[in-house]
């Protein structure tokens, strides 16, 4: 068993490294994405696009869900040789997406006016780009998903790089344009046409791998585990608060221009974030397969894997913050080193529930992070509402998402030492 495990082992170690390589890729082109964006647009219309780019990865939360369970389903369906059972689960969830994308476009329109207030933004076109956006958000994660548990995860790299390059060639459409207006509605408009021709993309690979013609339909059915897919939901609209909790806040206690600011030491850490959900993509469907008896050594790994990568580069990036910024954003962003310590708290302890997420709900054990993670929502709440500085608040906000990793991991492998699996 313990060479199986080793093989085993090698095996996710080469596609996390594959996957990881392809991510940073990507996250080399968001990042050089964000840069542009930071020298074309003012301090405040940067700060605007960045609270856009957090409203859209909250709206989302319902993509992350089907992204983890679809890759946890495909995955199990696989490894019993049942692709007629995979497609016809993807059939339904991308039935079930577009209902739900329908559903996000209309109730944006309804609530114009609130977010009008929250983005402080009066531009008609811009705002309802914003919300067509956030409709076609949920393919991507859908098909990305599928991709994992089918461990195609060379494509599902390469499907990846597909959202900054249509980013890219939105902010380099929007450089003849004069003013902060125009130049956000051509780079919205990107993200709008880019969404919608990377599902078209992600469906037509699926079709053709899944949809075998002759293969009996299986009598298995989309069968879904409503409480796992309750949990699930749960799970990751506070993940996905907890991970963009921060601009908010920095916005809320700061105001435009220090979100701006915020927003390039942000950056630096959501590198590191990216790294970690590289490994979580591997893991997820790698914990759903894997022998009772091998979960507990493969998390452990993990987890000492990414601790290490996440202290290393945070170290770097401290030691040559003022330098990097300066290079980077310019002198006008110098100010954004001062966060640069609680940034890196909060993007240690995102990286270590990025992989505790897919290794629970991989395993389907989702209860106590579902109740770890709603209590540390509250916690954000009065973070965010209670806090007289921004920095006293995202300092709040680390120590919180720390002690809530500590508390996952402490008591999961106290239950594997009692004989839990």
């Amino acid at each position: 068993m313990e060479r199986n495990f080793n093989i085993g082992a090698r095996g996710f170690l080469e596609s996390a490294g594959a996957l990881l390589f392809m991510n940073l890729l990507a996250n080399a082109l968001n990042y050089g994405y964000q840069i542009l964006l930071a020298r074309v647009l003012s301090v405040e219309a940067f700060g605007i696009m960045y609270v856009i780019f957090s409203l859209l990865m909250i709206l989302a939360v319902p993509g992350n869900t089907f992204t983890m369970l679809a890759a946890k389903e495909v995955a199990v369906r696989l490894s019993r040789n049942c692709r007629s059972g995979a497609w016809e689960y993807v059939g339904d969830l991308t039935k079930k997406v577009t209902f739900l994308s329908c559903a996000v476009f209309f109730c944006g329109l309804a609530v114009y006016v609130p977010l009008k207030a929250l983005l402080h933004m009066d531009d008609p076109l811009a705002l309802g780009l914003t919300v067509l956006a956030c409709a076609l958000g949920y393919y991507h994660p859908l098909f990305s998903g599928c991709l994992s548990g089918m461990r195609r995860f060379v494509f599902l790299g390469l499907y990846g790089l597909m959202i900054p390059a249509y980013k890219l060639l939105g902010a380099a459409a929007a450089l003849p344009f004069q003013t902060d207006r125009s130049r956000m509605a051509v780079l919205l408009l990107s993200i709008v046409l880019g969404s919608a021709a990377t599902a078209v993309i992600g469906w037509r690979y699926l079709k053709q791998r899944l949809d075998v013609p002759g293969e009996t339909v299986s009598s298995e059915g989309a069968k879904y585990d409503r409480a796992l897919w309750g949990e699930s939901f749960a799970i990751n609209i506070c993940f996905a608060l907890y991970v963009n909790i921060d601009v908010i806040a920095a916005q809320h206690i700061g105001g435009e221009s220090l979100s701006g600011i915020y927003s390039a030491a942000s950056l630096f850490g959501k590198m590191l974030y990216y790294c970690a959900v590289s490994v979580g993509t591997v893991l997820l469907p790698a914990a759903a397969t894997a022998e009772a008896g091998e979960r507990a050594a493969l998390l452990r790994r993990t987890l000492l894997a990414v601790s290490g990568v996440s202290a290393a580069g945070l170290l770097l990036v401290n030691l040559l913050k003022r330098p990097l910024i300066q290079l980077i954003y310019g002198a006008k962003y110098l100010p954004a080193a001062d966060y640069m310590a609680v940034v890196s708290l909060l993007s240690f302890s995102i990286a270590l529930l990025t992989v505790l997420t897919n290794y629970f709900i991989g395993i389907a054990r989702t209860r106590r992070i579902r109740n770890a993670l709603l209590a540390l929502a509250l916690w954000l709440a009065g973070a965010v509402f209670f806090s007289s500085g921004v920095k006293t608040a995202l300092a709040i906000i680390g120590c919180g998402g720390l002690l809530c990793d500590l508390y996952l991991s402490a008591s999961y492998f106290r239950d594997v030492r009692r004989g839990a699996p």
